[in-house]
């Protein structure tokens, strides 16, 4: 398949470009896979699809350097995960996975009213679990952007956060560790990155 066409399938990379989407199902079946019913999995794997690609035009739109596409897939993806939990948690499934009392018996849309506060909004939930699943990821969210800007704050200070600019201009892999990652996609001598896409 062609480079030029920016598809997320690269000729010669391996397959693991063509399967990128794909794993971006992974950090949400995560999320969601003790309440969700197995149906329900095919919906948010749609939707965990559709993150993942908006999510990484976002970025490069953006010019937010994400080369591995670890905020469109763990960030994204893992929080879209976490909040579909609040829409797809099933009764039966709430009840085998956290034993809570009332879901078991789930028979044409009815549910016990203990149980509404514990499961999706599309099975009768009333709203209480969708609140506390916002409620976790914005926790999450606080968490590791606290403790992420007290590491990048210590690198920084530490005069470790960038690498000199020769050895970005060459490319890590060479500069670093004497290879190319990617043969294939190796820059010549005074060979611009626009040359390979």
């Amino acid at each position: 398949l062609e480079v030029r066409n920016r598809i997320p399938c690269v000729y010669s990379l391996s397959a693991c470009f063509c399967l990128l989407p794909f794993s971006s199902f992974c950090p949400s079946f995560y999320a969601a896979s003790g309440p969700v019913t197995y149906l329900s999995h095919i919906d948010v794997a749609v939707l965990a699809g559709a993150a993942y690609v908006g999510a990484h035009h976002l970025l490069l739109k953006l010019k937010i350097d994400d080369p591995l596409d670890a905020a469109p897939i763990h960030l994204f993806v893992g929080a879209l995960g976490v909040l579909l939990v609040g829409f797809f948690a099933h009764p039966m499934f709430v009840s085998d996975a956290y034993g809570v009392e009332g879901c078991a018996t789930y028979f044409n849309g009815s549910i016990d009213e203990a149980c509404r506060s514990t499961v999706g909004v599309f099975y009768g939930g009333n709203g209480t679990l969708l609140g506390v699943q916002v409620l976790g990821i914005v926790c999450i969210a606080a968490w590791c952007g606290a403790t992420g800007f007290v590491l990048f704050i210590a690198i920084r200070a530490a005069k470790a956060l960038r690498v000199k600019e020769e050895h970005e201009k060459m490319g890590l892999d060479e500069a670093k560790h004497g290879g190319y990652a990617f043969p294939d996609f190796h820059r010549g001598e005074g060979e611009t990155e626009d040359a390979l896409l």
